[in-house]
């Protein structure tokens, strides 16, 4: 025979404010509260650097000592040059047109920042005869000039790298804070049973 149950349900300011933390507790645990956040961040970061083509980024987060973001994909020339324009001459404009930086991942078990680094290609570069001829004279304008470049290339890039980490553990921490799940779940207008449990 049926049996009939009624049972009263609460919104959440009407729970207890220990039945008020069981409930955001559960929803704390859900696995796919933050990821609107994180398309977010991570659309955001790959449209603020337009010059990086392909930038593809990886991260995990947030408590293990291996956390941390990454990201792959190669830059433009024309920024190379505004990056360096301190110390570009018109000869230094023309190899820095005619390399190539990329970001390449050459571990794939983590995600932080040192699993990636800076390549700088400058075998399609085009030297004037007398440099062509003369491997001498040609390796020691790359080492000037090449050698310091990728360092502060990879300097760059290690700092956005922290950049990116840090924005998304930021937003990781407001999106599961208290008073973030308080009002999504206001927003939701979710309904509880007397202990916070969801009906």
């Amino acid at each position: 025979m049926p049996v009939v149950k009624q049972v009263t349900l609460y919104s959440f300011d009407e729970l207890s404010p220990e039945a008020q933390q069981k409930a955001i507790e559960t929803v704390r645990g859900w696995d796919d509260l933050f990821e609107p956040d994180e398309q977010f961040i991570l659309e955001d970061f790959a449209t603020q650097n337009p010059h990086i083509t392909d930038m593809d980024i990886s991260y995990s987060g947030f408590w293990s000592q291996g956390d941390g973001a990454s990201f792959t994909g190669s830059i433009d020339g024309d920024w190379l040059i505004d990056f360096f324009a301190e110390n570009v001459n018109d000869e230094l404009k023309t190899i820095l047109r005619e390399v190539e930086v990329s970001f390449f991942r050459h571990s794939h078990r983590y995600a932080h920042w040192n699993t990636v680094s800076s390549e700088l290609d400058d075998s399609d570069m085009v030297w004037a005869d007398h440099i062509e001829e003369n491997d001498t004279l040609r390796d020691r304008m790359v080492e000037n000039y090449l050698e310091d470049m990728i360092q502060a290339i990879e300097e760059y890039r290690i700092d956005l790298c922290h950049d990116i980490y840090n924005a998304l553990e930021k937003a990781y921490d407001d999106c599961h804070s208290d008073e973030n799940i308080a009002e999504l779940i206001r927003a939701n207008e979710y309904l509880f049973d007397e202990y916070g449990d969801f009906e």
